[in-house]
């Protein structure tokens, strides 16, 4: 079951959780287990052991993804945060520093 993520949401509980999101997507798109295996090269193997326990390696993971057509959700993750106001930019602008040599 997808538990209610929040800040505080520990690691294994959000693995669970994705786990489980791409459990509903495969069921959505109509495919069975073997058919996710068979389009994204991820062995059967680890594909059960990834939507019972949520673990899985980083790449096995975003061979997944790509095969559902949902790695723009990745790629947009930690992305620079958009500038809301002309104080924000002016606290990002780097202030160099004088190192020796002439003035």
């Amino acid at each position: 079951m997808d538990k209610m993520l929040s800040i505080k949401s520990s690691p294994r509980v959000i693995l669970e959780s994705l786990s489980f999101r791409c459990k509903e997507e495969r069921l959505r798109l109509g495919w069975r287990l073997q058919d996710l295996a068979d389009r994204s090269g991820v062995k059967l193997g680890t594909l059960k052991h990834f939507e019972k326990t949520g673990e899985i390696s980083l790449e096995r993971f975003l061979m997944i993804l790509s095969c559902m057509g949902r790695t723009l959700e990745v790629q947009s993750l930690l992305l620079p945060p958009e500038i809301q106001t002309i104080s924000e930019l002016n606290r990002l602008k780097r202030k160099r520093g004088v190192r020796g040599g002439i003035r």
